[in-house]
């Protein structure tokens, strides 16, 4: 559920056994901790200890604005064009409508879903008001993705 910039800028100290901390942000709201995904917890080991630089994806250049994710994006669409996908509708941010989706249908309250994207309820009291949900609310949340068959090998 993390933007792209997010993930690429992340910190070997912002990353613990079970989260991520994201500290800079596209928005105030974005400011949260995301669970990490048992299923993901042997790539996040694995990129932690090959790190060079102190980032969890180590080894990119930032861009002319300071972003670090060009390179990432650039690959990606080399990838989804090689696997014959050459619609501008599969693209990096997909990844964050496919988590969105999933929590949908594993029925996590839309509530917990923003808190994990980094956006705003929508609701005055809740975003106003509230400290927002739970570190375990959004595990649990989380942990309720069922990556399909195969997909785990490919973590590793």
């Amino acid at each position: 559920g993390m933007r792209i910039e997010e993930i690429c800028s992340m910190k070997l100290g912002d990353v613990t056994a079970d989260r991520f901390k994201i500290i800079d942000a596209k928005t105030k709201a974005g400011i949260r901790e995301v669970p990490i995904h048992t299923k993901l917890k042997p790539l996040i080991k694995r990129l932690t200890s090959k790190s060079k630089d102190g980032l969890l994806i180590s080894g990119l250049s930032d861009d002319k604005y300071g972003d670090r994710s060009s390179a990432i994006g650039k690959r990606f669409g080399h990838l989804k064009k090689s696997l014959g996908y050459t619609t501008r509708s599969h693209v990096f941010h997909s990844f964050r409508h496919t988590f969105s989706t999933a929590l949908l249908r594993a029925d996590v309250s839309s509530v917990v879903t923003d808190f994990l994207l980094g956006h705003k309820s929508g609701n005055l009291a809740i975003d106003t008001y509230s400290d927002g949900v739970s570190f375990k609310q959004k595990k649990d949340a989380v942990a309720k993705i069922k990556y399909p068959a195969g997909v785990a090998k490919h973590l590793k």
